[in-house]
């Protein structure tokens, strides 16, 4: 050593201990991801979100998704990505090759506990072209069941029921059935 100091006297160990260090160093980086420039806020917010988000690669396979998405999908996220998104979604096939980014498409998740959900499929970067997309996903469930009440409710009324829309046009009309 330069200084004489060590262990053994005229035994170098600063290209030994180098070695270690830059092994744990590696380790520390590709295990630990030592160096990940994500945020904190950012991982905070897409886990407390109220929506699922799904992103896609150009060929449509799972990239990343959050906790959300994977319960709306019925997935461990884990064993989602990589996948393809119509091996996930019963209705994933439609909704790669037919939707535009203004399109939604409706689907039921589930076994017994059937939830339905809304998804919205857009593109991640629209000039480029490429680059994958995003899918929003949202449950709909209670909006779902609110519609179906309220259409149950408007065909048993036995009065003529006109819904307006916020401009106040006439969007539907029912007429319920005559009192007996």
């Amino acid at each position: 050593t330069v200084a004489g100091l060590g262990p053994w006297p005229g035994v170098d160990l600063s290209p030994v201990a180098f070695t270690v260090s830059g092994g744990l160093l590696v380790f520390a980086i590709t295990r630990y991801e030592l160096l990940d420039l994500e945020p904190v806020a950012r991982r905070r917010v897409v886990e407390r979100m109220r929506d699922g988000y799904v992103v896609l690669d150009e060929d449509d396979r799972v990239v990343d998704l959050n906790p959300v998405a994977g319960d709306l999908l019925d997935v461990e996220s884990d064993a989602a990505v990589g996948r393809a998104l119509p091996d996930l979604v019963p209705t994933g096939e439609a909704l790669v090759t037919e939707s535009d980014a203004d399109d939604r498409t409706g689907f039921a998740v589930g076994g017994d506990d059937r939830r339905s959900v809304q998804g919205r499929l857009s593109p991640l970067d629209p000039e480029a072209g490429g680059g994958g997309r995003l899918l929003l996903l949202q449950d709909v469930t209670d909006r779902r069941r609110v519609e179906r009440r309220y259409q149950r409710l408007v065909e048993r009324a036995s009065d003529v029921v006109f819904v307006l829309d916020a401009e106040g046009t006439i969007t539907v009309e029912y007429v319920g059935r005559r009192p007996e």
